[in-house]
This record gives structure tokens, C-alpha cells and sequence, in this order.
């Protein structure tokens, strides 16, 4: 691999391109399967700490159906409303 010395050496005009050849990537850590499901773990998580932060009770049920769901998206939705509601009921309605 060159060093950062060579880098800095080459003609400018090669510069550019050789560094988007060094940093490319077909996937970025974060968007593989893996990271995502670790993402939608906090998030469930986020959740569960909003509804019990306001004292909102949580049935196992609930907690099962929260702490299962692997979409981000709904995940994100949920904490927003966690914020306005005033039953576990109205979290998935």
C-alpha cells in the first residue's frame, strides 16, 4: 500500500483519482445487515426508555413486539409518538 509520502509527492492531477480509488467502497459498514440490526436494537431500546420515562406502562406483550421489530423507520415513528401518547394502545394505533 503507498504511503501518505506518496501521496503527497504525485502530481496533482493524479491526486484526486487515486484517492477515490483508495477510499471507495461497494458497502459501507453501517449498511450491511448486520449494523442495521444493531441499529434498530437502540432504537427499540430508545423507545423502551421514552415509555417508561413517562411512566407509560408497558405490557410483555408490548415490550415483545417492540424489542422484535427490525424496522428502523416504524421504530423512529413509535419513539415520536411515545412522546404524545398516553397508552401503550396508542403507540400502534
Amino acid at each position: 500500500m503507498p504511503t501518505v509520502a506518496g501521496c503527497i509527492t504525485m502530481p496533482p492531477t493524479r491526486q484526486p483519482k487515486r484517492n477515490e480509488r483508495l477510499m471507495a467502497t461497494e458497502t459501507y459498514l453501517y449498511q450491511g445487515e448486520y449494523a442495521r440490526s444493531l441499529v434498530a436494537k437502540g432504537e427499540a431500546k430508545a423507545l423502551l426508555l421514552v415509555l417508561e420515562a413517562r411512566e407509560i406502562p408497558v405490557p410483555e406483550q408490548a415490550r415483545e413486539r417492540i424489542s422484535a421489530c427490525t424496522d428502523i423507520p416504524m421504530l423512529q415513528t413509535w419513539i415520536k409518538r411515545a412522546a404524545l401518547i398516553d397508552t401503550i394502545d396508542d403507540l400502534f394505533a
